[in-house]
Protein backbone atom coordinates (compact mmCIF):
# COMPACT_ATOMS: atom_id res chain seq x y z
CA UNK A 1 0.00 0.00 0.00
CA UNK A 2 1.19 3.49 -0.84
CA UNK A 3 0.05 6.25 1.51
CA UNK A 4 0.36 9.95 0.65
CA UNK A 5 -0.60 13.02 2.63
CA UNK A 6 -2.47 15.71 0.68
CA UNK A 7 -2.54 19.08 2.37
CA UNK A 8 -2.88 22.59 1.03
CA UNK A 9 -3.53 26.13 2.14
CA UNK A 10 -1.42 26.21 5.30
CA UNK A 11 1.96 26.87 3.66
CA UNK A 12 3.86 26.23 0.47
CA UNK A 13 5.25 22.78 1.21
CA UNK A 14 2.15 20.86 0.09
CA UNK A 15 0.82 22.30 -3.15
CA UNK A 16 -1.11 19.36 -4.56
CA UNK A 17 -4.79 19.18 -3.65
CA UNK A 18 -7.67 16.72 -3.71
CA UNK A 19 -9.06 18.36 -6.84
CA UNK A 20 -5.87 17.51 -8.74
CA UNK A 21 -6.03 13.87 -7.62
CA UNK A 22 -9.72 13.50 -8.39
CA UNK A 23 -9.22 14.98 -11.87
CA UNK A 24 -6.34 12.59 -12.62
CA UNK A 25 -8.31 9.60 -11.35
CA UNK A 26 -11.44 10.47 -13.34
CA UNK A 27 -9.42 11.11 -16.50
CA UNK A 28 -7.77 7.67 -16.63
CA UNK A 29 -9.67 5.06 -18.65
CA UNK A 30 -7.42 2.11 -17.85
CA UNK A 31 -6.75 2.03 -14.11
CA UNK A 32 -10.16 2.78 -12.57
CA UNK A 33 -13.63 1.77 -13.69
CA UNK A 34 -15.97 2.63 -10.77
CA UNK A 35 -16.32 5.61 -8.42
CA UNK A 36 -18.35 6.30 -5.28
CA UNK A 37 -18.12 9.74 -3.65
CA UNK A 38 -19.47 10.37 -0.14
CA UNK A 39 -19.34 14.11 0.49
CA UNK A 40 -21.08 16.48 2.87
CA UNK A 41 -21.28 19.62 0.73
CA UNK A 42 -21.11 20.47 -2.98
CA UNK A 43 -20.88 23.71 -4.94
CA UNK A 44 -21.07 24.17 -8.70
CA UNK A 45 -17.73 25.99 -8.59
CA UNK A 46 -16.15 22.76 -7.32
CA UNK A 47 -17.92 20.48 -9.81
CA UNK A 48 -16.97 22.76 -12.70
CA UNK A 49 -13.29 22.40 -11.80
CA UNK A 50 -13.72 18.67 -12.49
CA UNK A 51 -15.98 19.12 -15.53
CA UNK A 52 -13.52 17.89 -18.16
CA UNK A 53 -12.39 14.86 -16.17
CA UNK A 54 -15.96 13.98 -15.14
CA UNK A 55 -16.96 13.95 -18.81
CA UNK A 56 -14.20 11.43 -19.50
CA UNK A 57 -15.23 9.29 -16.53
CA UNK A 58 -18.87 9.29 -17.66
CA UNK A 59 -17.79 7.78 -20.97
CA UNK A 60 -15.42 5.17 -19.52
CA UNK A 61 -16.47 4.26 -15.98
CA UNK A 62 -18.95 1.45 -15.39
CA UNK A 63 -20.25 3.24 -12.30
CA UNK A 64 -20.01 6.88 -11.17
CA UNK A 65 -22.11 7.89 -8.16
CA UNK A 66 -22.17 10.76 -5.65
CA UNK A 67 -23.86 10.65 -2.23
CA UNK A 68 -24.20 14.28 -1.11
CA UNK A 69 -25.57 16.00 1.99
CA UNK A 70 -27.72 19.12 2.35
CA UNK A 71 -27.29 19.80 6.07
CA UNK A 72 -26.22 23.21 7.46
CA UNK A 73 -27.25 24.78 4.13
CA UNK A 74 -23.83 23.74 2.85
CA UNK A 75 -24.79 22.54 -0.65
CA UNK A 76 -25.85 24.95 -3.38
CA UNK A 77 -28.92 24.60 -5.53
CA UNK A 78 -26.75 25.23 -8.60
CA UNK A 79 -24.48 22.28 -7.72
CA UNK A 80 -27.39 19.83 -7.67
CA UNK A 81 -28.82 21.31 -10.87
CA UNK A 82 -25.43 20.88 -12.55
CA UNK A 83 -25.10 17.23 -11.49
CA UNK A 84 -28.61 16.58 -12.76
CA UNK A 85 -27.91 18.36 -16.03
CA UNK A 86 -24.74 16.31 -16.56
CA UNK A 87 -26.66 13.09 -15.94
CA UNK A 88 -24.40 12.00 -13.08
CA UNK A 89 -26.09 9.50 -10.79
CA UNK A 90 -26.53 11.35 -7.50
CA UNK A 91 -28.29 10.63 -4.21
CA UNK A 92 -29.01 13.01 -1.34
CA UNK A 93 -28.65 11.80 2.23
CA UNK A 94 -30.82 13.80 4.63
CA UNK A 95 -32.33 13.08 8.03
CA UNK A 96 -34.99 15.27 9.60
CA UNK A 97 -33.13 15.18 12.92
CA UNK A 98 -31.56 18.13 14.72
CA UNK A 99 -27.86 17.98 15.69
CA UNK A 100 -27.14 15.17 13.19
CA UNK A 101 -25.06 16.24 10.20
CA UNK A 102 -24.05 14.11 7.22
CA UNK A 103 -20.37 15.07 7.12
CA UNK A 104 -18.08 12.53 5.31
CA UNK A 105 -15.52 13.37 2.65
CA UNK A 106 -14.48 10.05 1.13
CA UNK A 107 -13.77 9.30 -2.51
CA UNK A 108 -13.43 5.65 -3.62
CA UNK A 109 -12.00 4.59 -7.01
CA UNK A 110 -11.81 0.92 -7.97
CA UNK A 111 -10.30 -0.93 -10.92
CA UNK A 112 -9.24 -4.48 -11.72
CA UNK A 113 -5.68 -3.90 -10.51
CA UNK A 114 -5.84 -0.76 -8.40
CA UNK A 115 -7.94 0.82 -5.66
CA UNK A 116 -7.66 4.41 -4.48
CA UNK A 117 -9.24 5.87 -1.34
CA UNK A 118 -9.05 9.60 -0.58
CA UNK A 119 -10.40 10.61 2.81
CA UNK A 120 -10.08 13.82 4.79
CA UNK A 121 -11.58 17.30 5.02
CA UNK A 122 -12.11 18.41 1.39
CA UNK A 123 -15.66 18.89 0.18
CA UNK A 124 -16.76 18.97 -3.45
CA UNK A 125 -16.38 22.75 -3.52
CA UNK A 126 -14.04 25.41 -4.83
CA UNK A 127 -13.12 26.26 -1.24
CA UNK A 128 -12.35 22.62 -0.48
CA UNK A 129 -10.10 22.39 -3.53
CA UNK A 130 -8.45 25.82 -3.58
CA UNK A 131 -8.98 28.28 -0.72
CA UNK A 132 -9.34 26.36 2.52
CA UNK A 133 -6.69 24.82 4.74
CA UNK A 134 -7.34 21.12 4.11
CA UNK A 135 -5.76 17.80 5.11
CA UNK A 136 -6.43 14.43 3.50
CA UNK A 137 -4.86 10.99 3.14
CA UNK A 138 -4.66 9.12 -0.16
CA UNK A 139 -4.26 5.33 -0.08
CA UNK A 140 -3.37 3.36 -3.22
CA UNK A 141 -3.17 -0.41 -3.20
CA UNK A 142 -3.46 -3.47 -5.42
CA UNK A 143 -6.34 -5.64 -4.17
CA UNK A 144 -4.87 -8.83 -5.65
CA UNK A 145 -1.96 -8.79 -3.18
CA UNK A 146 -2.66 -6.24 -0.43
CA UNK A 147 -4.50 -7.79 2.54
CA UNK A 148 -4.44 -4.60 4.57
CA UNK A 149 -5.88 -2.65 1.64
CA UNK A 150 -8.64 -5.20 1.14
CA UNK A 151 -9.47 -5.03 4.83
CA UNK A 152 -9.82 -1.26 4.58
CA UNK A 153 -11.97 -1.55 1.43
CA UNK A 154 -14.21 -4.11 3.08
CA UNK A 155 -14.70 -1.91 6.15
CA UNK A 156 -15.55 1.15 4.01
CA UNK A 157 -18.11 -0.81 2.02
CA UNK A 158 -19.56 -2.37 5.15
CA UNK A 159 -19.98 1.04 6.75
CA UNK A 160 -21.68 2.50 3.67
CA UNK A 161 -23.53 -0.70 2.76
CA UNK A 162 -26.98 0.97 2.92
CA UNK A 163 -25.72 3.60 0.47
CA UNK A 164 -24.16 1.16 -1.99
CA UNK A 165 -27.27 -1.03 -1.99
CA UNK A 166 -29.63 2.00 -1.94
CA UNK A 167 -31.40 0.56 1.10
CA UNK A 168 -31.18 3.60 3.38
CA UNK A 169 -34.49 5.27 4.16
CA UNK A 170 -32.67 8.61 4.30
CA UNK A 171 -31.26 8.32 0.76
CA UNK A 172 -33.15 10.06 -2.06
CA UNK A 173 -32.34 10.02 -5.78
CA UNK A 174 -31.70 13.47 -7.20
CA UNK A 175 -34.33 14.91 -9.55
CA UNK A 176 -35.92 18.30 -10.26
CA UNK A 177 -38.70 17.77 -7.75
CA UNK A 178 -36.24 16.97 -4.96
CA UNK A 179 -34.21 20.12 -5.71
CA UNK A 180 -37.38 22.23 -5.62
CA UNK A 181 -38.47 20.60 -2.37
CA UNK A 182 -35.16 21.19 -0.59
CA UNK A 183 -34.93 24.73 -1.97
CA UNK A 184 -38.39 25.58 -0.64
CA UNK A 185 -37.44 24.08 2.72
CA UNK A 186 -34.43 26.39 2.90
CA UNK A 187 -31.88 23.56 2.86
CA UNK A 188 -30.01 24.87 -0.20
CA UNK A 189 -28.33 28.19 -0.86
CA UNK A 190 -28.03 30.11 -4.11
CA UNK A 191 -24.36 30.08 -4.93
CA UNK A 192 -23.93 33.06 -7.23
CA UNK A 193 -25.45 36.50 -7.39
CA UNK A 194 -27.08 37.13 -10.75
CA UNK A 195 -24.61 38.44 -13.32
CA UNK A 196 -21.52 37.93 -11.14
CA UNK A 197 -18.75 35.42 -10.69
CA UNK A 198 -18.88 35.66 -6.89
CA UNK A 199 -20.05 33.08 -4.41
CA UNK A 200 -22.60 34.46 -1.98
CA UNK A 201 -21.75 31.83 0.65
CA UNK A 202 -18.21 30.47 0.28
CA UNK A 203 -18.42 28.81 3.69
CA UNK A 204 -18.42 25.12 2.75
CA UNK A 205 -21.54 24.86 4.86
CA UNK A 206 -19.75 25.04 8.20
CA UNK A 207 -22.02 27.92 9.22
CA UNK A 208 -25.06 29.62 7.82
CA UNK A 209 -23.61 33.11 7.59
CA UNK A 210 -22.29 34.28 4.24
CA UNK A 211 -18.72 35.53 4.35
CA UNK A 212 -17.03 38.13 2.16
CA UNK A 213 -17.44 37.34 -1.50
CA UNK A 214 -14.71 35.31 -3.16
CA UNK A 215 -13.79 35.79 -6.81
CA UNK A 216 -13.69 32.47 -8.66
CA UNK A 217 -11.62 32.51 -11.87
CA UNK A 218 -13.00 30.39 -14.68
CA UNK A 219 -9.71 29.15 -16.00
CA UNK A 220 -8.03 27.48 -13.02
CA UNK A 221 -7.51 23.90 -14.16
CA UNK A 222 -6.37 20.71 -12.44
CA UNK A 223 -3.54 19.17 -14.42
CA UNK A 224 -0.86 17.97 -11.98
CA UNK A 225 -2.52 14.98 -10.32
CA UNK A 226 -0.75 11.61 -10.21
CA UNK A 227 -1.99 8.08 -10.77
CA UNK A 228 -0.84 4.91 -8.97
CA UNK A 229 2.32 3.24 -10.24
CA UNK A 230 1.97 -0.11 -11.99
CA UNK A 231 4.67 -1.75 -9.91
CA UNK A 232 3.86 -3.56 -6.70
CA UNK A 233 3.90 -1.46 -3.55
CA UNK A 234 6.19 -2.46 -0.73
CA UNK A 235 6.61 -1.07 2.74
CA UNK A 236 9.90 -2.89 3.19
CA UNK A 237 12.82 -0.39 3.04
CA UNK A 238 15.12 -1.03 0.05
CA UNK A 239 18.88 -1.42 0.28
CA UNK A 240 21.38 0.23 -2.09
CA UNK A 241 23.33 -2.48 -3.91
CA UNK A 242 26.29 -2.69 -6.29
CA UNK A 243 23.74 -3.29 -9.05
CA UNK A 244 22.30 0.16 -8.41
CA UNK A 245 25.70 1.75 -9.06
CA UNK A 246 26.26 -0.37 -12.18
CA UNK A 247 22.82 0.39 -13.60
CA UNK A 248 23.29 4.07 -12.88
CA UNK A 249 26.18 4.28 -15.37
CA UNK A 250 24.15 2.39 -17.97
CA UNK A 251 20.81 4.21 -17.71
CA UNK A 252 21.78 7.80 -16.85
CA UNK A 253 22.92 8.51 -20.47
CA UNK A 254 19.68 6.88 -21.73
CA UNK A 255 17.67 9.05 -19.36
CA UNK A 256 19.41 12.24 -20.58
CA UNK A 257 18.60 11.26 -24.17
CA UNK A 258 14.95 10.61 -23.19
CA UNK A 259 14.74 13.99 -21.48
CA UNK A 260 16.21 15.83 -24.46
CA UNK A 261 14.19 14.08 -27.18
CA UNK A 262 10.92 12.87 -25.60
CA UNK A 263 9.91 14.70 -22.44
CA UNK A 264 11.76 17.88 -21.37
CA UNK A 265 10.24 17.69 -17.87
CA UNK A 266 12.24 14.53 -17.22
CA UNK A 267 9.24 12.73 -15.72
CA UNK A 268 8.62 9.09 -16.64
CA UNK A 269 5.19 7.94 -15.52
CA UNK A 270 4.84 4.18 -15.15
CA UNK A 271 1.58 4.40 -17.11
CA UNK A 272 3.10 6.32 -20.02
CA UNK A 273 2.81 3.89 -22.90
CA UNK A 274 5.04 5.77 -25.34
CA UNK A 275 8.15 4.97 -23.27
CA UNK A 276 9.26 1.90 -25.21
CA UNK A 277 12.39 1.37 -23.11
CA UNK A 278 10.80 -0.50 -20.19
CA UNK A 279 14.21 -1.08 -18.59
CA UNK A 280 14.63 2.69 -18.40
CA UNK A 281 11.18 2.95 -16.74
CA UNK A 282 12.18 0.33 -14.16
CA UNK A 283 15.43 2.16 -13.45
CA UNK A 284 13.55 5.46 -13.03
CA UNK A 285 11.18 3.79 -10.56
CA UNK A 286 14.11 2.33 -8.66
CA UNK A 287 15.77 5.76 -8.34
CA UNK A 288 12.46 7.23 -7.16
CA UNK A 289 12.21 4.48 -4.57
CA UNK A 290 15.69 5.24 -3.23
CA UNK A 291 14.77 8.93 -3.06
CA UNK A 292 11.49 8.18 -1.28
CA UNK A 293 13.31 6.23 1.43
CA UNK A 294 16.01 8.91 1.59
CA UNK A 295 18.88 6.47 0.94
CA UNK A 296 20.07 7.67 -2.49
CA UNK A 297 23.87 8.15 -2.26
CA UNK A 298 24.83 11.82 -2.39
CA UNK A 299 27.23 11.38 -5.32
CA UNK A 300 24.42 9.90 -7.40
CA UNK A 301 21.98 12.61 -6.35
CA UNK A 302 24.37 15.36 -7.48
CA UNK A 303 24.75 13.78 -10.91
CA UNK A 304 20.96 13.36 -11.20
CA UNK A 305 20.40 17.02 -10.35
CA UNK A 306 22.97 18.02 -12.96
CA UNK A 307 21.05 15.93 -15.54
CA UNK A 308 17.76 17.59 -14.59
CA UNK A 309 16.25 14.54 -12.90
CA UNK A 310 13.09 15.47 -10.89
CA UNK A 311 14.48 14.74 -7.43
CA UNK A 312 11.30 16.09 -5.88
CA UNK A 313 7.77 15.21 -6.99
CA UNK A 314 7.48 14.80 -10.73
CA UNK A 315 4.38 16.94 -10.84
CA UNK A 316 6.39 20.00 -9.81
CA UNK A 317 8.96 19.40 -12.56
CA UNK A 318 6.14 19.23 -15.08
CA UNK A 319 4.53 22.34 -13.63
CA UNK A 320 7.85 24.20 -13.75
CA UNK A 321 8.37 23.20 -17.37
CA UNK A 322 4.89 24.36 -18.43
CA UNK A 323 5.38 27.60 -16.50
CA UNK A 324 8.69 28.27 -18.24
CA UNK A 325 7.09 27.68 -21.65
CA UNK A 326 4.42 30.28 -20.86
CA UNK A 327 7.01 32.71 -19.52
CA UNK A 328 8.87 32.51 -22.84
CA UNK A 329 5.60 33.15 -24.67
CA UNK A 330 5.10 36.20 -22.43
CA UNK A 331 8.49 37.60 -23.43
CA UNK A 332 7.66 37.02 -27.11
CA UNK A 333 4.35 38.82 -26.58
CA UNK A 334 6.21 41.79 -25.08
CA UNK A 335 8.49 42.02 -28.11
CA UNK A 336 5.55 41.75 -30.53
CA UNK A 337 3.57 44.48 -28.75
CA UNK A 338 6.62 46.62 -27.94
CA UNK A 339 6.00 46.48 -24.19
CA UNK A 340 8.46 47.66 -21.55
CA UNK A 341 6.31 46.12 -18.80
CA UNK A 342 4.54 42.76 -19.19
CA UNK A 343 0.77 42.89 -19.52
CA UNK A 344 -1.56 40.43 -21.31
CA UNK A 345 -5.34 40.99 -21.12
CA UNK A 346 -7.81 38.14 -20.69
CA UNK A 347 -10.07 37.31 -23.63
CA UNK A 348 -13.46 35.66 -23.39
CA UNK A 349 -13.21 34.34 -26.96
CA UNK A 350 -11.53 30.94 -26.67
CA UNK A 351 -10.43 31.20 -30.31
CA UNK A 352 -8.44 34.36 -29.65
CA UNK A 353 -4.72 33.67 -30.25
CA UNK A 354 -3.82 35.08 -26.82
CA UNK A 355 -6.66 33.40 -24.89
CA UNK A 356 -4.44 30.85 -23.09
CA UNK A 357 -1.62 33.31 -22.41
CA UNK A 358 -4.10 35.84 -20.98
CA UNK A 359 -5.49 33.20 -18.64
CA UNK A 360 -1.99 32.19 -17.52
CA UNK A 361 -1.11 35.85 -16.91
CA UNK A 362 -4.19 36.31 -14.71
CA UNK A 363 -3.39 33.14 -12.73
CA UNK A 364 0.03 34.52 -11.78
CA UNK A 365 -1.71 37.41 -10.01
CA UNK A 366 -3.88 35.00 -8.06
CA UNK A 367 -0.83 32.87 -7.19
CA UNK A 368 0.89 35.97 -5.81
CA UNK A 369 -2.17 36.62 -3.61
CA UNK A 370 -2.09 32.91 -2.64
CA UNK A 371 -5.66 32.45 -3.82
CA UNK A 372 -4.76 29.44 -5.98
CA UNK A 373 -2.11 26.73 -6.01
CA UNK A 374 0.57 25.82 -6.81
CA UNK A 375 2.28 28.84 -5.29
CA UNK A 376 5.39 30.20 -6.96
CA UNK A 377 8.20 27.71 -7.32
CA UNK A 378 11.78 28.84 -6.79
CA UNK A 379 12.77 31.65 -9.16
CA UNK A 380 9.35 32.13 -10.82
CA UNK A 381 8.36 35.30 -9.00
CA UNK A 382 11.80 36.82 -9.61
CA UNK A 383 11.49 36.12 -13.35
CA UNK A 384 8.13 37.90 -13.50
CA UNK A 385 9.59 40.86 -11.66
CA UNK A 386 12.47 40.99 -14.14
CA UNK A 387 10.09 41.71 -17.06
CA UNK A 388 8.12 44.35 -15.15
CA UNK A 389 5.06 42.19 -14.61
CA UNK A 390 2.02 44.46 -14.13
CA UNK A 391 0.47 43.12 -10.94
CA UNK A 392 -2.13 45.86 -10.57
CA UNK A 393 -3.46 47.64 -13.66
CA UNK A 394 -4.69 51.13 -12.84
CA UNK A 395 -7.87 52.32 -14.52
CA UNK A 396 -8.61 55.94 -15.34
CA UNK A 397 -10.67 56.02 -12.15
CA UNK A 398 -7.50 55.35 -10.21
CA UNK A 399 -7.97 52.20 -8.11
CA UNK A 400 -9.56 49.32 -10.07
CA UNK A 401 -7.40 46.32 -10.77
CA UNK A 402 -7.99 43.72 -13.50
CA UNK A 403 -10.13 41.46 -11.34
CA UNK A 404 -12.57 44.21 -10.36
CA UNK A 405 -12.67 45.54 -13.92
CA UNK A 406 -13.50 42.08 -15.28
CA UNK A 407 -16.21 41.57 -12.68
CA UNK A 408 -17.88 44.79 -13.91
CA UNK A 409 -17.41 43.63 -17.48
CA UNK A 410 -19.19 40.34 -16.75
CA UNK A 411 -22.10 42.31 -15.27
CA UNK A 412 -22.15 44.44 -18.42
CA UNK A 413 -22.18 41.30 -20.55
CA UNK A 414 -25.32 40.05 -18.80
CA UNK A 415 -27.05 43.43 -18.99
CA UNK A 416 -26.06 43.88 -22.63
CA UNK A 417 -27.50 40.53 -23.72
CA UNK A 418 -30.71 41.09 -21.73
CA UNK A 419 -31.57 44.48 -23.29
CA UNK A 420 -35.19 44.65 -24.46
CA UNK A 421 -34.32 47.26 -27.11
CA UNK A 422 -31.10 46.79 -29.07
CA UNK A 423 -30.57 50.51 -29.63
CA UNK A 424 -30.70 51.35 -25.92
CA UNK A 425 -27.69 51.20 -23.63
CA UNK A 426 -28.02 49.57 -20.19
CA UNK A 427 -29.55 51.89 -17.58
CA UNK A 428 -27.17 54.04 -15.54
CA UNK A 429 -29.38 54.62 -12.52
CA UNK A 430 -32.56 53.29 -10.93
CA UNK A 431 -35.49 55.64 -10.15
CA UNK A 432 -34.39 55.70 -6.50
CA UNK A 433 -30.87 56.84 -7.43
CA UNK A 434 -28.91 53.55 -7.28
CA UNK A 435 -26.05 53.37 -9.77
CA UNK A 436 -26.19 50.49 -12.28
CA UNK A 437 -23.70 48.87 -14.67
CA UNK A 438 -24.69 51.38 -17.38
CA UNK A 439 -22.87 54.05 -15.39
CA UNK A 440 -19.71 51.94 -15.45
CA UNK A 441 -20.05 51.58 -19.24
CA UNK A 442 -20.53 55.34 -19.58
CA UNK A 443 -17.32 55.84 -17.58
CA UNK A 444 -15.43 53.50 -19.92
CA UNK A 445 -16.69 55.43 -22.95
CA UNK A 446 -15.68 58.73 -21.33
CA UNK A 447 -12.21 57.38 -20.57
CA UNK A 448 -11.89 56.13 -24.15
CA UNK A 449 -12.71 59.58 -25.55
CA UNK A 450 -10.80 61.59 -22.94
CA UNK A 451 -8.18 64.00 -24.26
CA UNK A 452 -7.94 66.53 -21.42
CA UNK A 453 -8.03 64.87 -17.98
CA UNK A 454 -4.55 64.03 -16.73
CA UNK A 455 -2.94 62.27 -13.79
CA UNK A 456 -0.40 63.73 -11.36
CA UNK A 457 2.40 63.05 -13.84
CA UNK A 458 0.68 65.03 -16.57
CA UNK A 459 -0.29 61.92 -18.56
CA UNK A 460 -3.69 61.90 -20.27
CA UNK A 461 -5.97 59.34 -18.62
CA UNK A 462 -7.19 56.92 -21.29
CA UNK A 463 -8.93 53.56 -21.29
CA UNK A 464 -6.33 50.85 -21.86
CA UNK A 465 -6.42 49.57 -25.47
CA UNK A 466 -6.67 45.98 -24.21
CA UNK A 467 -9.80 46.83 -22.22
CA UNK A 468 -11.28 48.78 -25.12
CA UNK A 469 -10.81 45.69 -27.30
CA UNK A 470 -12.68 43.50 -24.79
CA UNK A 471 -15.63 45.92 -24.73
CA UNK A 472 -15.61 46.07 -28.54
CA UNK A 473 -15.84 42.26 -28.70
CA UNK A 474 -19.16 42.53 -26.87
CA UNK A 475 -20.65 45.82 -28.07
CA UNK A 476 -18.90 46.49 -31.39
CA UNK A 477 -16.73 49.48 -32.32
CA UNK A 478 -19.87 51.63 -32.55
CA UNK A 479 -20.07 51.71 -28.74
CA UNK A 480 -17.66 54.67 -28.62
CA UNK A 481 -20.07 56.80 -30.75
CA UNK A 482 -23.33 55.20 -29.76
CA UNK A 483 -25.62 58.20 -30.27
CA UNK A 484 -24.41 58.64 -33.84
CA UNK A 485 -24.75 54.91 -34.44
CA UNK A 486 -28.29 54.99 -33.08
CA UNK A 487 -29.24 57.90 -35.38
CA UNK A 488 -27.87 56.02 -38.39
CA UNK A 489 -29.72 52.84 -37.47
CA UNK A 490 -33.01 54.69 -36.99
CA UNK A 491 -32.57 56.47 -40.33
CA UNK A 492 -31.85 53.17 -42.08
CA UNK A 493 -35.01 51.66 -40.61
CA UNK A 494 -37.03 54.64 -41.80
CA UNK A 495 -35.53 54.37 -45.28
CA UNK A 496 -36.31 50.65 -45.48
CA UNK A 497 -39.91 51.50 -44.70
CA UNK A 498 -39.88 54.28 -47.31
CA UNK A 499 -38.45 51.98 -50.01
CA UNK A 500 -41.12 49.40 -49.19
CA UNK A 501 -43.75 52.12 -49.69
CA UNK A 502 -42.21 53.30 -52.97
CA UNK A 503 -42.07 49.76 -54.31
CA UNK A 504 -45.80 49.35 -53.75
CA UNK A 505 -46.67 52.87 -54.95
CA UNK A 506 -44.08 54.04 -57.54
CA UNK A 507 -45.90 57.36 -57.86
CA UNK A 508 -45.79 57.67 -54.04
CA UNK A 509 -49.57 58.23 -53.88
CA UNK A 510 -51.24 55.62 -51.67
CA UNK A 511 -54.80 56.85 -52.31
CA UNK A 512 -56.93 55.57 -49.41
CA UNK A 513 -54.25 53.19 -47.99
CA UNK A 514 -53.61 54.50 -44.48
CA UNK A 515 -50.98 51.84 -43.61
CA UNK A 516 -48.21 54.16 -44.86
CA UNK A 517 -49.22 57.30 -43.00
CA UNK A 518 -46.01 57.05 -40.94
CA UNK A 519 -43.94 57.10 -44.14
CA UNK A 520 -45.72 60.17 -45.51
CA UNK A 521 -45.20 61.96 -42.20
CA UNK A 522 -41.49 61.05 -42.20
CA UNK A 523 -41.11 62.36 -45.80
CA UNK A 524 -42.72 65.63 -44.88
CA UNK A 525 -40.62 66.12 -41.75
CA UNK A 526 -37.37 65.17 -43.51
CA UNK A 527 -38.02 67.60 -46.37
CA UNK A 528 -38.86 70.36 -43.92
CA UNK A 529 -35.83 69.80 -41.63
CA UNK A 530 -33.02 68.94 -44.02
CA UNK A 531 -33.74 70.33 -47.50
CA UNK A 532 -30.68 72.27 -48.60
CA UNK A 533 -28.75 71.36 -45.44
CA UNK A 534 -24.98 71.64 -46.09
CA UNK A 535 -23.82 71.51 -42.46
CA UNK A 536 -21.00 69.21 -41.41
CA UNK A 537 -23.20 67.86 -38.63
CA UNK A 538 -25.73 66.36 -41.08
CA UNK A 539 -23.35 65.50 -43.89
CA UNK A 540 -23.70 61.78 -43.20
CA UNK A 541 -27.50 62.02 -43.33
CA UNK A 542 -27.57 63.91 -46.63
CA UNK A 543 -25.18 61.40 -48.23
CA UNK A 544 -27.58 58.56 -47.39
CA UNK A 545 -30.71 60.45 -48.49
CA UNK A 546 -29.11 61.56 -51.80
CA UNK A 547 -27.58 58.13 -52.56
CA UNK A 548 -28.47 56.22 -55.73
CA UNK A 549 -30.41 53.76 -53.63
CA UNK A 550 -32.68 56.33 -51.95
CA UNK A 551 -32.87 59.44 -54.17
CA UNK A 552 -35.03 61.33 -51.73
CA UNK A 553 -37.59 63.55 -53.53
CA UNK A 554 -36.75 67.01 -52.18
CA UNK A 555 -38.81 69.01 -54.70
CA UNK A 556 -42.22 67.32 -54.68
Amino acid sequence: MQVNFIGHGLHNDNQINVGEQLAASFSDNKIFETFHGFVAFAASSGILKLDKSLNIAQQNFKKLVFYIGVDNKGTSKQALELLLEKGIETYIYHREEEYITYHPKLFLFEGQKHTRVIIGSSNLTHSGFINNIEACIQLDFQPATDKQGNKLLSEVKQYFREFLTLQSQFLFKLDKELITKYDEQGLLYSQFEKGTEKETQPTDGENGVATDEVFIPEDIIFENGELPNERNYSNKPPVVTDTDFENFEIFLPQYVEYKNSVNPTGVINDNTQYVENRQLVNWYDRIKELIRFDILPLELELRLREAGFPIGDGKYSRSAYIWEQNFQKLKQYMVKHKQTRAYVPQHKDRNHPDYELGGWFARQKLRRKKKIIPYFLEGEFEKLQSVGFVWETMNAGGKSDDDIWLENYFQLETAWNERSHKLKLPLQKTPDGKWLIGKWLADQIANYKNTTRKNANGEVLKLLPERAAIIEELCGKQIWNWEQYKREQILNLQIERYLEFRKKYPNEKPDDDRSFDDVLQWKSQTRYRYKGDTSEKNKWRMEILNSERVKFPWDE
